[in-house]
């Protein structure tokens, strides 16, 4: 075997997907604390590859989407107001980019020991939870589960280690679920017992893992992934039945499904949303769509840039509950999650990514070489497994957010790095046929791109710019405001001089768009900072014509409303806000305490307004 070969050889495939995982999983471990040095893991195979006139990796059909989803992951590590946790989290995206390049590099035949490595990382996950999950403290929502819970801590070994939310875990469990069932299928078929026998005890372990953690909505998302693949099994014998093709037959299927669940749905509820608003949160007083609905509003702050890497938990608090401190971690979104974070460019490229790894799992293209039928038949196999975890990973990211939340995960692009691997749509390496065609397409799509830009700008130039003010600004205001988040008090002024550039730009997006409704937001929230509520209200009043929804800015000037005396407008506002009657109570002392006691009489006159309200509800019932 000639160097050339032994530089590309299985060997070295393997350990470029066994180093990526290991990499990816001591920066998740770490919260990404290794940092930059444990790269030399993953990067010694393209090494090796490089010194043997190699191509460092494969190319892939979704490189220029991962390396939009790259540059706007290091955006988000300069736009984050904790950057040190930021930078923890882009090392695990890292982490992530890797191990989608060790799995698209391997080669369908070898596609089994991907499988397998996968299995056996759905096992640790689930073994790290069962060995770490405190069922006393954090029970679950069904009792028997809780109970089992509760008897397995009595015999098992007490690890030192954290415990992760269940939901997370049981999220990245049902995603890797469907790749340990192949990987058990495909063992059975080619009756190597030994390896059946092992693969079958890591599907045990991750299903017991996922059962414990009592996520409904990874259960949900992983029966109706299941249940697909289920019928595409189930169509061989019905297309038989029917005379129509396996596909023709597999899809009416569906359609008729499609249509059941549907009709069910609209006549036995009150529609999907309401479904989704009944699905709990972390705080039973506030809905999964409240919060999407909400995050939604704050991710329009941070168009280009995103909010921050791992900067939900303090921008969501700050500009949505305006409270000093922690609510929740993350939007329960998958999506939402990476465009507050990375911008609207990094969402796009992420569901680019995730559209493209379906299209290349249901149309995978043919291969020019000949297969066995066996061989055929675990490609078919494996690809039904990917479809599966796909359509798991999508359901699940609708209502939770298992790969990005919080650190986000290593595995966040295992499937897009299967479905390449998996499919014969590959891009040609440098040295292949054709360069002149690549460089062709590229100029082409490079010229469009910039076209359709130019295009956006000089069409709709005004709010563009005005976006870009508001999103600097608030990207600043959050660098001042939140330092040492969650301090558990308020700033009181104090760093109200260090906002003067960010009111520089918010006031520059004004002149641009006298409707930006952050600009107007954020201005507002520096006007009571000095403690101009007039100000203040001139601000944030059009801001809640533009979005009555906004929560922040509902709450914001329902108190600038309070303490300009107007506390009768204060009170439509924020009469459905529950936390303001505590706050007001706690104001009524505080505002004594600054030597302000005109407004602790505002305070005083909007509680007795709430107890007045209270006594003629009680009496008109």
């Amino acid at each position: 075997m000639t160097k050339s070969n032994n530089a590309d050889g299985r060997w070295l495939r393997i350990a470029d997907l066994l180093l990526a995982v290991t990499a990816g999983g001591l920066w998740y471990a770490t919260a990404g604390g290794l940092g930059w040095w444990l790269l030399f893991l993953p990067l010694t195979p393209w090494a090796i590859r490089v010194a043997s006139d190699k191509p460092p990796f494969r190319r892939t059909p979704f490189d220029w989407l991962i390396l939009v989803f790259l540059l706007t992951a290091v955006v988000g590590v300069w736009a984050a107001y904790d950057q040190d946790a930021a930078l923890g989290k882009f090392w695990i995206l890292v982490g992530a980019i890797f191990i989608y390049y060790a799995m698209a590099g391997q080669r369908r035949s070898e596609l089994w020991r991907a499988f397998g490595i996968v299995s056996g990382v759905g096992a640790l996950i689930a073994g790290y939870f069962l060995l770490t999950h405190d069922w006393q403290v954090w029970p679950t929502d069904i009792d028997l589960l809780t109970q089992i819970g509760r008897r397995w801590m009595a015999v098992r070994p007490n690890l030192p280690f954290p415990s992760l939310h269940p939901n997370i875990l049981g999220g990245q469990m049902a995603v890797v679920l469907p790749a340990s069932i192949a990987f058990v299928a495909y063992c059975w078929r080619r009756r190597e017992w030994l390896w059946t026998g092992i693969a079958g005890v890591l599907v045990a372990i991750t299903a017991s893992g996922l059962l414990l953690t009592s996520s409904r909505a990874a259960w949900a998302a992983l029966v109706v992934a299941m249940g697909l693949w289920f019928l595409w099994i189930l169509s061989a014998s019905i297309a038989k039945l029917v005379s129509f093709s396996r596909s023709t037959t597999y899809l009416l299927m569906l359609l008729l499904l499609g249509a059941a669940g549907s009709w069910l749905l609209f006549t036995f509820t009150d529609g999907p949303a309401v479904i989704l608003a009944k699905l709990p949160g972390p705080d039973s007083s506030t809905s999964r769509l409240d919060v999407m609905q909400q995050a939604w509003r704050l991710a329009g702050d941070f168009p280009y840039t995103g909010g921050g890497l791992s900067a939900f938990a303090g921008l969501f608090s700050n500009y949505i509950r305006v409270i000093p401190h922690f609510f929740f971690s993350y939007s329960h979104n998958f999506l939402l999650d990476v465009m507050l974070e990375q911008g609207i460019a990094g969402a796009l490229a992420m569901l680019a990514i995730l559209m493209g790894s379906g299209w290349l799992l249901v149309f995978p293209g043919k291969s020019r070489r000949r297969r066995s039928s066996s061989s055929d038949s675990g490609r078919q196999l494996f690809r039904w497994a990917m479809v599966a975890s796909l359509v798991t990973l999508l359901l699940h990211g609708l209502v939770d957010d298992a790969l990005y939340a919080n650190l986000a995960s290593p595995l966040l692009l295992m499937v897009p790095g299967m479905a390449v691997a998996l499919s014969s749509k590959r891009v040609q390496q440098a040295g292949q046929k054709r360069p002149s065609r690549r460089l062709s397409r590229a100029i082409v799509t490079v010229a469009a791109a910039v076209g359709i830009f130019a295009g956006l700008f000089f069409g709709f130039r005004r709010p563009l710019l005005s976006a870009w003010y508001a999103n600097l600004g608030a990207v600043e205001m959050a660098r001042v405001e939140l330092v040492g988040w969650p301090t558990g008090g308020w700033d009181n002024g104090r760093n109200v001089a260090l906002l003067a550039p960010s009111a520089d730009l918010f006031r520059e997006a004004l002149r641009w768009n006298p409707d930006s409704r952050t600009a107007q937001y954020r201005l507002g929230l520096i006007a009571m900072l000095q403690r101009d509520y007039q100000a203040a209200v001139a601000y944030l009043k059009p801001a809640h014509q533009l979005d009555p929804g906004h929560r922040g800015i509902s709450k914001s000037l329902g108190y600038s409303y309070t303490w300009s005396g107007e506390w009768e407008s204060a009170l439509v506002l924020l009469a459905d806000i529950p936390e303001t009657r505590d706050e007001m109570d706690v104001y009524t002392w505080w505002w004594g305490t600054q030597s302000r006691p005109d407004l602790a009489t505002q305070a005083e006159l909007l509680l007795d307004q709430y107890t007045y309200e209270a006594d003629v509800d009680s009496d008109s019932r």
